[in-house]
């Protein structure tokens, strides 16, 4: 479930303000003017969610196992999954802990009988294990199983909570990212219609409005897509991964000198960033061609070897070596 005392913790994880996350995560108790017990119960377990999603957004993974390792709680065991994938080093290490993270939502499945509010977490996690690892189709059905048994419950006898619509369109998002990793613009546009139906105004739908605009790529959405990245740092204050999102843009339109500045600033918040690295690199290499970058290469290869853009650099790395040992044996 998602509570409604978590707006604002819930809003700085999604925008990539994990430190905030930290420090404000420990103040937040149990009120002892409650009168559902339960309802306490489940605040103080999303708030331990969040605080270990915002450790592992900073990649402090050991962390973020010690406190939830000792929890029977299955949202916590989705993420303890979802930290294994991230600081594995092998590919059996991530294939374990994509089936650990199967085999949570099949043990909730069956003994729920169908995809509920409170196993809503637990199955956001798992399936964000699964689009790490590509398993796009499972994680868009999975995705899809919950908005609709949570929809359902959007009748005039039983209107959703804040919580529920919080975690609708924190699933909404999810589907809008598996679109887009497709090229299936057209769909994650049917979905941004479907957060603007539940609130317009949230701060997770600004951002993948941004994200969607950005991905079209024409000079007018680039523009808006700017716009509304920099709404939301306005608004919600600086961070890196708005920072990088602006960064996006002006390189879209081929400004990576200006580009190139709001990186450094990202990288000012949090200098280990793997995304605002991998963006200033290739705005180094634009704007100077003969620019080292050899150091901050070697940093990203070596603490991010699964990083999308470091595979698809090693693999043409291996393809030009493997064609210049050819033209050597002509």
């Amino acid at each position: 479930m998602a509570s409604e005392d978590l707006y604002e913790l819930r809003n700085a994880l999604t925008l990539g303000n994990y430190n905030q996350v930290i420090s404000e995560a420990p103040s937040i108790k149990p009120s002892p003017y409650a009168t559902k017990a339960t309802s306490q119960g489940d605040l103080m377990i999303e708030k331990d969610y969040l605080l270990a999603r915002a450790q592992m957004g900073l990649k402090r993974y050991s962390a973020a196992v010690r406190d939830l390792e000792n929890s029977t709680e299955r949202s916590h065991r989705a993420l303890l999954h979802l930290a294994e994938y991230l600081k594995a080093d092998s590919s059996t290490a991530r294939e374990a802990a994509v089936e650990g993270a199967k085999e949570v939502v099949e043990s909730a499945m069956k003994e729920e009988g169908e995809a509920s509010e409170k196993s809503c977490l637990m199955a956001i996690t798992a399936a964000t294990v699964l689009i790490h690892a590509g398993e796009l189709n499972t994680a868009h059905m999975w995705i899809k199983t919950w908005i609709s048994n949570l929809s359902k419950k959007e009748t005039a006898q039983e209107p959703s909570s804040c919580g529920a619509n919080a975690l609708l369109l924190e699933l909404h998002a999810m589907l809008i990212d598996i679109y887009l990793r497709i090229n299936r613009i057209e769909h994650a546009e049917s979905e941004l219609k479907a957060m603007d139906k539940i609130d317009d105004d949230a701060a997770i739908s600004m951002l993948w409005h941004g994200y969607v605009r950005l991905r079209k790529g024409g000079e007018k959405d680039v523009k808006e897509a700017l716009r509304d990245f920099m709404d939301l740092k306005e608004k919600y204050g600086n961070s890196t991964l708005l920072l990088n999102a602006c960064a996006l843009c002006y390189m879209a339109s081929k400004d990576y000198s200006e580009a190139l500045k709001v990186l450094e600033e990202a990288l000012s918040i949090r200098e280990s960033d793997v995304d605002v690295m991998v963006n200033t690199m290739i705005c180094q290499k634009q704007l100077r061609p003969g620019a080292d970058i050899k150091p901050m290469l070697d940093i990203v290869k070596s603490s991010n070897a699964s990083h999308p853009w470091i595979w698809e650099y090693n693999r043409l790395s291996q393809g030009f070596d493997d064609a210049a040992a050819l033209v050597q044996n002509l």
